[in-house]
């Protein structure tokens, strides 16, 4: 810990068009006690207030993108900048508990490897993100398949854990994610041609290829309003998702080259289902 005090951690915030949600989520941050030893946040190009909302606050450092570079090169950037030990992500439309850091540092001094705490939705049942990884077969059953939209998701059977105290897992979710700034710089940072979604999962991959542990602690909780941007209908995030899967399955299993065919086919026809059907829920709540 530094000599003034503040846990040795450089919070990571990746923001766009989170004018609804940045505000609480920096108040969680700066709330806490001890506090972190730096706060950075990369906005990239919102087009609603969230800047003006960012100037609100004192004791984080603003780093604006004059375009929307992605998720995972926000991180790489910010991280470049960063100066504590360890790198915490967050996303912006997450809220810390008071003790959180505190916790998290006693955590991390007696574990090796990369970090994550549990998410919980707004009334606090636990938002399930950690998990096996992905393969052909179980994305079909994950949260963002049109399966979803029709009741017919199952976390289970799409890999994700049930787990009750801390344990080494194989993935988790990048939505609060600490790892050190040399285990980070090591691997290479996140993979930036996953503009957004699967960068989390590709870094858990080369983490387990590396021998590096990766942690799930459901004993330290933050809860996540998952998908809090402002906009009318996402159509672009939905297509990233897309996208990003099916690049997550071409790098990591190139071999299967039929199996990638038919899973882009599928993710094709996925996106297009699911935007439909979006478009018309939007059309019919007018």
């Amino acid at each position: 810990m530094s000599e003034n005090s503040l846990i040795d951690f450089s919070v990571l915030i990746v923001a766009y068009n989170n004018e609804k949600s940045i505000g609480a989520c920096l108040n969680s941050i700066l709330g806490n006690d001890p506090k972190p030893r730096e706060v950075l946040v990369l906005d990239n190009a919102s087009t609603d207030s969230t800047i003006a909302k960012l100037g609100e606050f004192r004791g984080i450092r603003l780093i604006r993108s004059d375009k929307n570079i992605g998720f995972a090169a926000g991180i790489n950037k910010l991280a470049k900048s960063a100066k504590a030990e360890y790198l915490f992500m967050l996303n912006p439309d997450c809220e810390l508990p008071p003790s959180l850091f505190s916790k998290l540092w006693e955590f991390c001094r007696s574990h090796e490897g990369a970090i994550a705490p549990a998410l919980t939705y707004p009334d606090g049942s636990i938002q399930f993100s950690a998990r096996r990884f992905p393969d052909h077969k179980n994305i079909l059953f994950s949260r963002k398949s049109p399966l979803s939209i029709f009741g017919l998701a199952d976390l289970a059977a799409a890999g994700y854990l049930d787990l009750r105290s801390s344990a080494k897992v194989p993935a988790v979710a990048a939505t609060a994610f600490l790892v050190s700034r040399k285990i980070f710089e090591d691997m290479g940072g996140f993979d930036e041609r996953f503009f957004l979604y699967f960068e989390d999962m590709d870094f858990c991959k080369r983490l387990n290829k590396a021998g590096i542990d990766i942690w799930y602690v459901p004993e330290l909780r933050i809860k996540h309003l998952l998908g809090a941007s402002s906009g009318r209908l996402d159509f672009r995030a939905l297509l990233h998702h897309h996208r990003s899967a099916h690049l997550y399955f071409a790098k990591h299993y190139p071999e299967k080259l039929f199996a990638n065919w038919a899973l882009g086919l599928l993710l094709i026809c996925g996106f297009l289902v699911t935007a439909l059907i979006k478009l018309i829920g939007a059309i019919w709540r007018r």
